[in-house]
């Protein structure tokens, strides 16, 4: 085994498993639960590179409205028909990233 494919070898296993292959599932079975996660049945999924205000516990009133607001518009966008969920790993609350 030559040192480079050892080397992947190596990052491999320290990444775990090779993400799965992407998924299409269906929007309108979403459950959304803020402006940057939503539920697919028991899979909860935050999507990467979006930083919506958390709705449990705003910071003030105005932050309170960005989340609803935020909250309504993925609500929009990922209800509009199939949504295809490529994985990229686990964050630590234990969410899937895609």
């Amino acid at each position: 085994m030559s040192m480079r494919n050892a080397g992947l070898l190596v990052v491999m296993v320290l990444l775990g498993s090779p993400p799965a292959a992407a998924e299409t599932v269906d929007g309108r079975t979403a459950v959304i639960l803020d402006g940057d996660t939503v539920a697919f049945g028991s899979e909860r999924v935050r999507i990467v590179n979006i930083e919506a205000p958390g709705i449990s516990e705003p910071d003030c009133e105005r932050e309170e409205i960005f989340a609803l607001r935020s909250r309504q518009r993925l609500a929009e966008l990922i209800r509009a028909g199939p949504v295809t969920i490529e994985r990229l790993g686990r964050d630590h609350l234990g969410r899937t990233l895609a």
